[in-house]
């Protein structure tokens, strides 16, 4: 494969892992504070996600 799709592939799937431990954070917080600062989080890393 060419190397720039193998890049894009890996960004592609550091952001899949990344958002997957940003959702079960966010699952498992209690404090509506800690919930703020993980939606920050996830918006950074993918804009068109949401959470909530």
């Amino acid at each position: 494969m060419p190397l720039p799709r193998m890049t894009e592939l890996h960004r592609k799937r550091s952001r899949r892992a990344k958002l997957a431990k940003l959702r079960r954070r966010y699952r498992e917080s209690k404090s509506q504070d800690e919930k703020a600062k993980i939606l920050e989080k996830v918006s950074r890393v993918a804009p068109g996600v949401k959470l909530a």
